[in-house]
């Protein structure tokens, strides 16, 4: 995993996806075209200005993404758009084919803010070299400049969820005109599970590979809808915080999957498999997110036997009685050793799946019943949901410093810990407030006046049991553990698993707004004010996640 300076853009890359620079760029003379891409925005509009060489050097700069000029000065960005809007018309025709990506998030409409109808298919129609979009939240983009009459050809990436003001018909017919589409975002949309939105996403969109389709209450029919219009031509589907149960897994298997890569048992010498073809062509589906949703663990062991899957996002796991915790556990677990010990890449899952607390030692529960991530040679990012910002519990602390030391001889590069919890009724495996339950749960008959007393007699006579009552931030167990690496000389160094290094985790962030750099252990507590060594984060952009995965939730990344 490459490290690079925040700031600081990427060189031009071939088309081929390769990520070295073209021959072109390579071979070029010009020091301003060489420098245009690491110099600030506010330092580019004074190079424009400058001479016509200059000008025309970082024109691809300026002209390419935009959206990142609105908002300097005294304008506002959406005062900068209304603008660009405006003056679009009479800009020479190369330089607005030069524009490859918008981000409109930032124009937040004001109450009187009123656009025409065409604005949209304006937009569309003078960049016809537009490649990404993204309109998440966009009030003024609704059913009536979706429905307006624009064709593009080049646009792949498409983000408009969020919106609130659109209907099943105006969204149908945007799809017919953008028929080159790849990624597409329809999450907390209105009118976006239809039926006939479902069936039109298969029938027009040949090309797409990635559909994000988050809080739109959808059943396990309407993907079943979805599943026989786009079959395996779609490599990454999200469909949490729906309405889901295991009932869609059958729609799934039978349309989405490839079918099953058997060779994936565990070798007693922890050696990956060899896959017996080579991963080319059609894939089928093979990165999932269904958190949220009222999956079982049998649900989940079904899809993960399917072999197929790099990133799977489960979150908690949904249970019908309490009494059935220790089984989804032990179900899930062995399926995931099981079937993702090649293959499987990015996982996000429940803390109880991996951390132990006193809730789980007195349902049966030990280390050894829980995963591994030693288990997982291919694991390269792991996501913890509902840890608890502050706890009580020493069995969790000490479960989490164990994990912590175990990542030093295991594969994850990145490990996230969501601090929070989700719920939709019913029994979801170990709440978020779990510790707060065992604290007192502990605590129960161990009353006293006294402030030096911490326990109590046991119901029955014996023993006195002790328990340690102060509470401890999560974040500051992980901020001690670093403190000790660095204490004891230790660097980060790759992937190497020498007897005399020891290397840990690129980075390990809290969505709390912590982040801990690998190289240093700074802490930081935004992504954009890191320190050197460190890797800008991903965009959301789902062409860009490739085996990192799990970026399509900006909410992760600090």
């Amino acid at each position: 995993m490459s490290l690079t300076t925040p700031r600081h853009r990427r060189l031009a890359v071939s088309r081929s996806g390769s990520p070295l620079p073209t021959y072109e760029a390579a071979t070029s003379r010009d020091p301003v075209a060489c420098a245009a891409r690491y110099l600030r925005r506010e330092d580019l509009f004074s190079c424009a200005l400058v001479c016509r060489v200059w000008r025309r050097a970082v024109d691809e700069e300026l002209w390419g993404y935009p959206t990142l000029c609105f908002g300097f000065g005294e304008k506002t960005p959406l005062t900068s758009f209304l603008l660009f809007l405006r003056v679009l018309p009479v800009v020479h025709p190369a330089r607005r084919a030069r524009v490859h990506t918008m981000r409109l998030e930032r124009c937040v409409a004001g109450l009187y803010t009123t656009l025409p109808e065409t604005w949209f298919a304006d937009l569309l129609r003078l960049l016809p070299g537009l490649h990404r979009l993204s309109a998440r939240g966009l009030p003024f983009l609704d059913r009536r400049s979706l429905r307006a009459d624009a064709e593009h050809h080049a646009l792949h990436t498409l983000d408009i969820s969020n919106l609130t003001n659109t209907t099943a018909a105006s969204l149908v017919s945007l799809f017919a005109r953008t028929p080159a589409l790849r990624v597409l975002d329809l999450s907390h949309t209105v009118g976006a599970g239809h039926a006939d939105v479902l069936r039109c996403i298969g029938t027009q969109l040949q090309n797409l590979r990635s559909l994000a389709l988050r809080s739109l209450s959808l059943t396990d029919d309407a993907v079943g809808i979805l599943a026989r219009s786009v079959q395996v031509r779609l490599e990454r589907l999200d469909v949490a915080d729906n309405l889901l149960t295991d009932g869609v897994v059958d729609h799934l298997l039978d349309w989405c999957f490839m079918p099953p890569d058997f060779a994936v048992a565990v070798d007693n010498n922890d050696i990956i498999p060899e896959p017996h073809d080579e991963e080319k062509g059609v894939q089928g589906l093979r990165h999932l997110h269904v958190a949220g949703n009222r999956l079982t663990a049998t649900g989940i062991h079904r899809l993960l036997a399917s072999t197929r899957l790099r990133t799977l996002d489960v979150g908690a796991v949904y249970t019908p009685t309490p009494r059935a915790r220790r089984d989804s556990i032990v179900t899930l677990v062995t399926a995931i050793t099981q079937y993702g010990f090649r293959r499987l890449q990015n996982l996000r899952i429940h803390t109880s799946f991996i951390l132990l607390d006193a809730r789980a030692t007195t349902d049966g529960i030990t280390t050894a019943t829980l995963l591994s991530t030693r288990r997982l040679p291919s694991l390269t990012t792991l996501t913890l949901t509902n840890v608890p910002a502050v706890t009580a519990d020493g069995t969790f602390v000490t479960s989490l410093q164990g994990l912590l030391d175990s990542l030093t001889a295991s594969s994850v590069k990145t490990l996230v810990l969501e601090v929070g919890g989700e719920s939709d009724g019913g029994e979801f495996l170990a709440d978020a407030d779990s510790d707060t339950a065992a604290f007192f749960d502990r605590a129960n008959g161990d009353f006293s006046f006294f402030e030096d007393e911490k326990s109590g007699p046991v119901a029955g006579g014996g023993s006195i049991a002790t328990y340690e009552t102060a509470e401890v931030a999560v974040v500051d167990v992980v901020r001690r553990w670093r403190e000790d690496c660095r204490r004891r000389g230790s660097v980060w160094s790759g992937n190497d698993k020498s007897p005399g290094n020891l290397d840990y985790p690129e980075k390990l962030r809290a969505v709390n707004g912590e982040m801990f750099c690998g190289s240093d252990g700074f802490r930081k507590t935004r992504c954009a004010d890191s320190c050197g060594p460190c890797q800008p984060p991903l965009q959301n952009e789902h062409e860009n996640e490739g085996g990192i995965g799990l970026c399509s939730y900006p909410s992760h990344w600090i």
